[in-house]
């Protein structure tokens, strides 16, 4: 065999092994990113665990700090799901968590095709929740009834997730974009004011045309 022949076998065997390698980190990064949506308990310590791991992997996809470069707010895109329950009822919800509190909502929907199509955790509990509420909001694993109904939750998409702490309080935020073109660039800004225990001790929905920054936040605050 030529030398030309022995070094073309060798820069394909380069080649196959380099691109095996990169084969397997996507894959297993992968894995990683997408711990949150397996199949599993959706426990406190489950959870934080892959906010860890993903906050460090998907540092550069997050919403720039919902507006503002203030490092008192902290923000993460949701990745919606949507999961037909049964022949009548679809729920778009998402299961996640952000500075060690963990968040899902759930919400009845009539809305169509969306990226990810998976089985909620909390899947028992959805049906008979669901067809009575349309929405199903579950903060440190204690169901949170809302004080007033989310204008349009059916076509209604959960989009972002921040929290931050202000005059001593914390908040949690859950923005929604309405997924409509007919009603111009609508937003449902769920806020909750949380406790030092994790308890939600106040909620309060507020609606924006255009996506709230967190100035905006601060001034509805004070």
């Amino acid at each position: 065999m030529g030398k030309r022949s022995i070094y073309s076998l060798f820069i394909t065997v380069a080649i196959c092994f380099c691109s095996g390698c990169s084969i397997q980190q996507k894959k297993k990064a992968s894995v990683e990113i997408d711990s949150l949506n397996t199949e599993g308990e959706f426990t406190k310590e489950n959870v934080i665990a892959a906010d860890s791991l993903r906050d460090e992997q998907l540092e550069n996809t997050n919403n720039p700090q919902g507006g503002t470069s203030d490092s008192a707010y902290h923000e993460r895109t949701i990745k919606p799901a949507i999961y037909s329950l049964n022949d009548q009822l679809k729920v778009v919800y998402f299961e996640d968590s952000i500075q060690e509190i963990t968040c899902a909502l759930y919400l009845k929907s009539e809305l169509g095709v969306i990226d990810s199509t998976r089985r909620p955790i909390n899947y028992a509990s959805l049906l008979n929740n669901l067809e009575s509420s349309k929405v199903m909001l579950i903060i440190n694993n204690t169901s949170i009834k809302l004080n007033a109904k989310i204008r349009d939750s059916e076509i209604m998409m959960p989009t972002y997730l921040g929290y931050f702490s202000l005059f001593n309080k914390n908040y949690l935020l859950i923005k929604m974009n309405l997924v409509s073109s007919m009603s111009g660039d609508y937003w449902y800004n769920l806020l909750l004011e949380i406790d030092s225990e994790g308890e939600i001790i106040n909620q309060q929905g507020i609606e924006t045309t255009g996506e709230i920054t967190f100035i905006d936040l601060k001034n509805h605050i004070s």
